[in-house]
């Protein structure tokens, strides 16, 4: 029975899933003080495996949990002034835009993305033919943004292009040797 009970209590603990997140730390006035209390608090968390707090970057990157241990659950156990937040992931890209012939395309591509939540900045350049965005992750994505546009531009990622052309390059090395 003793045998079961531990082969039960290893096999649970192998189960339970471990995240990693780091998160932006407002509040910290000095890393004697500042940094040494918030360490002491997470220290006597439940469900913390690990952790490291940098002072100069103000970042706290935890290893939990996430069964037994929620952000609300960290972020209530500091004091004030001390909180933590979600850092914001975003992306930037480039598309290469075909179909545009006048500004009026141009409001056309800005009109169908203004208000588009998680999507932080845009720009679509005319004499370019390129199209800008930065949106962050965590709320969107460039599928969702893309499929705002009107269907009769192409719009194409221009880091595609640039792996489709080196691709070819190699291909025509490739019969050459």
């Amino acid at each position: 029975m003793k045998k079961i009970f531990i082969i039960l209590l290893a096999v649970s603990s192998l189960l339970a899933v471990s995240t990693k997140k780091t998160y932006n730390v407002d509040g910290m006035m000095c890393e004697m003080g500042c940094a040494n209390t918030i360490k002491g608090i997470l220290k006597d968390i439940d469900g913390i495996e690990d952790f490291s707090l940098d002072f100069s970057t103000k970042k706290l990157e935890i290893l939990f949990d996430s069964d037994n241990l929620t952000f609300d659950k960290i972020s209530s156990s500091l004091p004030n002034p001390y909180k933590i937040s979600f850092i914001k992931e975003t992306i930037e890209k480039e598309y290469s835009v075909s179909g545009m012939t006048c500004m009026g395309c141009v409001s056309s591509i800005k009109n169908s993305l203004q208000d588009l939540d998680g999507l932080d900045n845009y720009n679509v350049d005319f004499d370019k033919g390129v199209l800008y965005i930065e949106f962050d992750t965590k709320k969107t994505d460039d599928k969702k943004i893309l499929s705002r546009i009107p269907g009769k531009f192409k719009v194409v990622e221009i880091a595609s292009i640039e792996e489709e052309v080196e691709e070819k390059k190699e291909n025509l090395n490739n019969k050459n040797d």
